[in-house]
């Protein structure tokens, strides 16, 4: 499949795929951060609620133990009548706070603790009612050391547990606070972890797209080097689809084509050859003409050198001829003058004759 890509469709395809694994593991990473970031908030603002409201609980029950010693302690009724109603309305709130802390309180120790806080309470509000009820009956002096022998203490130890609930809301915030930096610590490692991964993955990626390119880079060098040496015979059927194998397809051809030509060239070479041979031995058989021919030059020039010399002779021989015939046309001159004159004196004889023949 990916022999039949193009190289640059791979080269994006790995950047896309690089960015996007860089994307998924910024956004899990800040997803898991920003959890974690949301359960610390959570659990701070949780934990800032419970011991405000421990200390708020802490702070009501100390009002109501002062009112409630003052209220014993004191014989005014104008006190008792004070503090009365807001004893009652104090308590009322105490309940409240207490009733939306239970709500909230999930583990083992919280609720272990504000069982505790809700016993010293119950033994505290006994406590006060017996001094109350004491007092009622007149008995001031057995409600006032109740108050300062029993009351005080058991108030002491009712503040105490709200303490011990503070302190342990304090603890459980550590422990929270160093179990979000735990899972803070385990949020960059897992990104670490991931980018470890996502770089072994790119080295990976790179050294097989380095291969891709290097391999087909060395069968075209290879190629072209059995081309330089003169190995036209190379010929394979390539399979890639991409720029490479566009190149190895083009030097397979030229590779072929070249064969080709080298082909036609030696036939045309041969056809040369034959020709050549044609030629010298055409040459050589001219040659054996030429001297053949300069041969029978030679005895036609010696012929010719002759047949000068007789012309020459025949020269000599026509003017001596000619001076010869000279005195002949002389001679033959006067012997026509003769013939004529012979010839004229039969005429006269012949018309002496038809005179005669007239006659007779």
């Amino acid at each position: 499949m990916f022999k039949t890509l193009r190289l640059a469709h791979t080269l994006w395809m790995a950047i896309f795929l690089i960015l996007a694994a860089l994307v998924l593991v910024t956004g899990m990473s800040a997803f898991r951060w920003s959890q974690v970031q949301a359960q610390a908030d959570a659990m701070v603002q949780e934990m800032d609620k419970r011991r405000a409201a421990a200390m708020r609980w802490s702070g009501l029950t100390e009002t109501n133990a002062a009112r409630t010693q003052a209220l014993i302690v004191s014989n005014d009724p104008a006190v008792e009548a004070e503090f009365k109603d807001l004893i009652a309305a104090t308590t009322a709130e105490i309940n409240q706070v207490q009733k939306a802390l239970e709500a909230t309180v999930t583990s083992d120790a919280d609720k272990a603790q504000m069982a505790r806080i809700a016993s010293a309470r119950k033994t505290m509000i006994d406590l006060r009612t017996q001094a109350r009820k004491l007092k009622g009956e007149g008995r001031h002096a057995e409600a006032v050391v109740l108050i300062q022998r029993t009351y005080n203490p058991a108030v002491a130890a009712y503040l105490q547990t709200l303490q011990d609930f503070v302190r342990l809301q304090n603890e459980t915030a550590r422990s929270r606070s160093q179990d979000m930096a735990d899972m803070r610590r385990t949020t960059l490692q897992m990104a670490g972890a991931a980018v470890a991964v996502l770089a072994l993955l790119i080295v990976v990626g790179a050294w097989g797209l380095i291969g891709r390119i290097q391999r087909p880079l060395a069968e075209a060098h290879g190629l072209a080097r059995r081309i330089a040496e003169g190995d036209l015979t190379a010929h394979a059927q390539v399979q890639r689809g991409d720029e490479f194998g566009d190149l190895l397809r083009s030097q397979y051809a030229m590779s072929a084509a070249l064969a080709q030509m080298v082909s036609q060239v030696r036939h045309s070479t041969d056809s040369i050859s034959v020709a050549s041979a044609e030629i010298a031995s055409g040459n050589q058989d001219l040659s054996a003409r030429t001297e053949l021919t300069s041969s029978n030059l030679q005895q036609t020039a010696g012929t010719l050198d002759q047949f000068t010399s007789t012309l020459q002779q025949s020269a000599r021989h026509a003017e001596q001829a000619s001076s010869l015939a000279a005195s002949a046309s002389g001679v033959a001159e006067r012997g026509g003058a003769v013939v004529a004159q012979v010839v004229s004196t039969m005429e006269e004889i012949n018309q002496s004759s038809r005179q005669i023949a007239d006659i007779v």
